[in-house]
Formats: C-alpha cells, sequence, structure tokens
C-alpha cells in the first residue's frame, strides 16, 4: 500500500510541475500573455472534461 501511495504521489507532483513549465517556456519565447492564455485555455478545457464526466456518470 506504501508503494502505491509513493507512485501516486510522484506522478501527481510531475503533472503539477507541468503547468510552471509551459507558462516559462512560452513567456520565454512569447510573452507572459500568451503563456497565461494558453494556461487559461488548458484549465478550460480540463473543467469541460470533468463537467462532460461528471454528468454522463
Amino acid at each position: 500500500m506504501g508503494g502505491d501511495l509513493g507512485a501516486t504521489r510522484t506522478v501527481y507532483l510531475g503533472l503539477g510541475s507541468l503547468g510552471p513549465s509551459y507558462v516559462g517556456f512560452v513567456a520565454g519565447r512569447v510573452s507572459y500573455a500568451a503563456a497565461f492564455a494558453g494556461l487559461l485555455g488548458c484549465l478550460l478545457v480540463s473543467a469541460a472534461i470533468v463537467v462532460g464526466l461528471a454528468r454522463t456518470r
């Protein structure tokens, strides 16, 4: 059981670091406005997927 929790935590932390990495990369290449607009778009798509899954169950 402890190994499962550690693996889940590792995946969660790894996925959680993608947002700041994306913003830093895009802000360095384009601008902060573009970076946060892209992040907002990703969050809206994720929210739509969650709502869609919640309504089908």
